[in-house]
């Protein structure tokens, strides 16, 4: 119900960025110019703005007020908040620690903000006087609110976080293929809670003293092919046309690396695709671990990645992730074929073929 609204802005960003991916792979346009930078903001905006598009859609859900919700999705990204992460502690009223986080392009944080302000928001407007309630309430609320938002919302995804960042770097010490495999399988739910931007420093400091990355690149373009496999099988054999257009849409997206309108559009909402997708994506991520392959420089994990995996002695290493972007659709499409998936009533289609027998499963 949050995410549906978001849904055409999602896939309308996605296929820029996807679009801009393929100007760059074939040097029709350069990543340094200043053409590249204006449709880069055209494609990433809603992305790295994200919380503000959530606060809107999340307060219709919650019943509250869309324009209060909005106002503390900015507080996280507003510069005065930003600016105090400099690497010293933050303390409100000189003793409230306020762990900073990036909050741009999260997910979970919002949500659990939204969902606060919409209990103190009645509380406010129950107990505030009729006189002064046209500001009063709306000052108690969006206090109350950010406080408990910078001060526990936010942090706690953040050291949710931070605790798998660092089991992935002891398991890339000790056992190298199980990042890889992880990443592939349980992608989609570092993207939905926002983590997976996590593990992006961890990655960096691999280039800076390896020359080379495994934490993000092999797991992800297994799990984002996996992604858009999902979707574009699901498209493929929707009777609803809005959700045929939809999946055929968001699985070319996927496979260029934007998964999120296929993640939030097509198979989180059908669930089945979405167990597929962990299939295809931990299978094909396991390949990917035990063949050791590693990116040399970082890029969105899709089909026009392939470039960067070329390095080291030979071609084993691009022609490793070219198998295992094979691996990833196969599996995938396989799996979602045999799960199927069923159309809602609201999408005036009967169940598939592969589910007809089996119980209804309703929309999460």
């Amino acid at each position: 119900a949050i995410f549906q609204p978001v849904i055409p802005a999602l896939a309308g960003s996605g296929m820029i960025k996807a679009l801009l991916a393929l100007l760059v792979a074939l040097h029709l346009v350069d990543s340094g110019s200043q053409t590249y930078q204006i449709f880069n903001a055209f494609g990433d905006a809603l992305f790295y703005f994200l919380p503000f598009i959530l606060a809107v859609s999340a307060a219709k859900r919650f019943k509250c007020s869309p324009y209060i919700a909005a106002v503390l999705a900015g507080v996280l990204l507003h510069p005065s908040f930003t600016g105090l992460n400099t690497g010293d502690p933050v303390h409100l009223f000189g003793f409230i620690p306020v762990t900073m986080v990036s909050y741009s392009s999260s997910v979970v944080p919002i949500l659990l903000i939204v969902w606060v302000q919409s209990y103190i928001e009645k509380f406010a407007n129950k107990y505030s006087p009729k006189a002064v309630k046209i500001f009063l309430a709306p000052m108690i609320t969006i206090i109350v609110t950010g406080i408990l938002g910078i001060t526990i919302a936010g942090p706690l995804g953040n050291l949710v976080g931070q605790v798998i960042a660092i089991g992935f770097n002891w398991l890339n010490d000790y056992a190298g293929w199980v990042i890889p495999f992880l990443m592939g399988a349980f992608c989609p739910f570092f993207v939905m809670t926002g983590m997976h931007y996590c593990f992006a420093p961890i990655q960096t400091i691999q280039y800076a003293t390896l020359g080379y990355g495994t934490i993000l690149g092999p797991g992800m373009l297994a799990s984002n092919i996996a992604q858009g496999t999902a979707s574009l099988i699901v498209g493929l054999k929707a009777k609803n046309k809005d959700l045929k257009q939809l999946g055929i849409s968001a699985g070319f997206t996927g496979l260029m690396g934007i998964t999120e309108p296929a993640l939030y559009g097509v198979t989180l909402k059908y669930k089945r695709p979405l167990y597929a997708a962990v299939i295809g994506g931990g299978v094909a991520g396991l390949y990917a671990g035990i063949t050791g392959i590693h990116t040399y420089s970082s890029t969105t994990a899709g089909l026009l990645a392939l470039p960067v995996y070329i390095g080291g002695s030979g071609f084993g290493n691009v022609i490793n992730a070219a198998i295992t972007i094979v691996i990833s659709i196969v599996v995938t499409a396989i799996a979602t074929l045999v799960l199927g998936f069923k159309e809602e009533p609201g999408d005036d289609a009967a169940e598939t073929p592969a589910v007809e027998k089996k119980e209804t499963v309703s929309s999460m």
